[in-house]
């Protein structure tokens, strides 16, 4: 799916939203849900995003994901 995008700003959005879902194991509710102050890299150069709200959470308190 990510090699069939197309080169333009719309396909580069779509790969790192495909590639970001993937590495997080995030749900397409979830990726929707992110803010940009939800996304910070780490002095190793990997992510660290705080997944606020999911189905799956009963009770709100969110999660943390790592991505490489």
């Amino acid at each position: 799916m990510i090699a069939g995008q197309p080169e333009t700003l719309t396909g580069i959005r779509n790969r790192a939203l495909f590639s970001l879902g993937y590495d997080l194991l995030a749900s397409r509710s979830e990726l929707v849900g992110l803010k940009t102050t939800d996304i910070q890299f780490t002095n190793c150069g990997t992510l660290k995003v705080t997944i606020r709200k999911s189905k799956t959470d009963q009770y709100g308190r969110g999660r943390l994901a790592l991505g490489s």
